[in-house]
């Protein structure tokens, strides 16, 4: 499984089994970013044993990779747990963000106090794109009754979304 993406007019890609980002050109491939995993690359193979989650499970495995200038963002896959990652280029640390109901991690809304998302790509402009499912929001709603209530002009269209409405894309600007 390939992960490619786009970036400052260079395209990039990470091989499910492999720990490095590369660089395609025209005629070779240039390391970018390792990932240093400790261990917790998974051989190649097990490529041939995709089916045995439980063994698959004591890997880490990198999703929806994208950058920006600053930072690039990825998923980690470890233990049944989804991860939301970002590394800054500028400080060489990488954060994870702490997970939360179904075992996924996010950034939070800080200021509407909704949904927590987690990057599918970032713009040429900073800024982070999520697909949010009708059917979330609305269970999201159900849960949270008094904060669908407080969320403000811009978001009363929260508490008449339907489950098989169309999904919502959030675009959140970079601070």
């Amino acid at each position: 499984n390939l992960n490619f993406f786009r970036w400052n007019d260079l395209l990039s890609f990470k091989e499910e089994f492999n720990d490095t980002v590369f660089q395609i050109t025209e005629n070779s491939l240039i390391p970018r970013f390792v990932f240093k995993t400790g261990g917790f690359n998974p051989p190649p193979e097990l490529m041939e044993q995709r089916i045995n989650f439980d063994e698959l499970a004591k890997y880490y495995f990198f999703k929806d990779i994208c950058e920006n200038n600053d930072y690039l963002f990825f998923q980690l896959q470890y233990e049944r747990n989804m991860y939301t990652c970002f590394f800054d280029k500028k400080n060489k640390s990488t954060t994870m963000c702490k997970l939360h109901e179904g075992n996924k991690s996010a950034f939070i809304d800080d200021i509407n106090g909704f949904i927590p998302i987690s990057p599918q790509k970032i713009t040429q402009n900073n800024e982070m794109i999520f697909k949010l499912e009708a059917d979330d929001i609305t269970k999201w709603v159900k849960a949270n009754p008094e904060k669908a209530k407080t969320l403000g002009k811009n978001m009363e269209w929260v508490n008449s979304i339907s489950p098989v409405d169309n999904p919502v894309i959030v675009i959140a600007k970079f601070k």
